[in-house]
């Protein structure tokens, strides 16, 4: 029997859960410590990227961060579910951590069922199903992020 680890977390603002100062942003990306010559700094805009239908799910998904960027063990991902259902998905190699930007909804996780609203966050460990449910009338916005991609 495979056991099921799900965190439900609540973050303010970056700077409140870090208790400390934000470090400085240029343009839309965030510097984090000293970058080397060789390291990628990319900053990805909605309107930069296509928002893909997803079938079957009553949403689309906008890939914002993948290696196209430079990223090499993560890809992150906004969703946008409309009222419905999801099919069963699961992720077989890799863990999902979401966050709930904006809307309300329910993930079906493993054998527990957990409501999702904003500042929501989810943790969905490697081959374990799930689903999500959007009981309208608005969208759920969603934020993944999955490592390794």
């Amino acid at each position: 029997m495979r056991s099921v680890l799900l965190v439900l977390f609540f973050v303010g603002s970056l700077a409140q859960a870090a208790a400390l100062q934000p470090p400085p942003v240029i343009g839309r990306s965030w510097v984090i410590g000293d970058l080397s010559s060789d390291q990628i700094l990319a900053s990805q805009k909605p309107d930069e990227r296509i928002e893909r239908e997803l079938p079957d799910a009553h949403g689309w998904v906008r890939v914002m961060v993948d290696g196209a960027v430079g990223a090499q063990h993560l890809l992150q991902r906004t969703f946008r579910y409309g009222p419905g259902r999801t099919p069963s998905l699961d992720n077989e190699w890799s863990e999902d951590v979401m966050f709930v930007v904006e809307g309300l909804g329910t993930v079906d996780l493993g054998a527990a069922s957990f409501e999702l609203a904003p500042g929501t966050g989810v943790f969905a460990p490697a081959g374990v199903h799930y689903s999500i449910d959007n009981p309208g009338p608005h969208d759920l916005i969603v934020v993944s992020v999955l490592s390794p991609p």
